[in-house]
């Protein structure tokens, strides 16, 4: 957890924190612990997030950490007046910069 971000964010005192995200993670463990980390600091073990779990036992040692924190809404959820979703894919070009 070194990114600049993460520790400007965990600067701020404050007496509660929320974090909101509509991205999935990218199946990275230490992406997770990061996240877990800002919410609730030295809480949980970072051993348990540096290797993929291998066993029953650690998937729901993960699952037990992560009950208490999270809330996942889905659209049947939260309208359902909302039409099924569409997707456009738009191509476009890479700048000079990007390349």
């Amino acid at each position: 957890y070194s990114a600049r971000l993460f520790e400007v964010a965990s600067s701020y005192r404050v007496s509660h924190k929320i974090l909101l995200t509509g991205t999935p993670l990218q199946n990275k463990l230490m992406e997770l612990f990061n996240l877990l980390e800002f919410l609730d600091p030295g809480r949980i073990d970072p051993s348990l997030f540096l290797d993929s779990p291998e066993d029953d036992a650690h998937v729901q040692g993960l699952r037990n950490i992560l009950q208490p924190m999270l809330m996942m809404r889905t659209k049947s959820d939260v309208c359902l007046e909302l039409p099924p979703r569409k997707e456009i894919t738009l191509p476009v070009p890479l700048t000079k910069l990007q390349r």
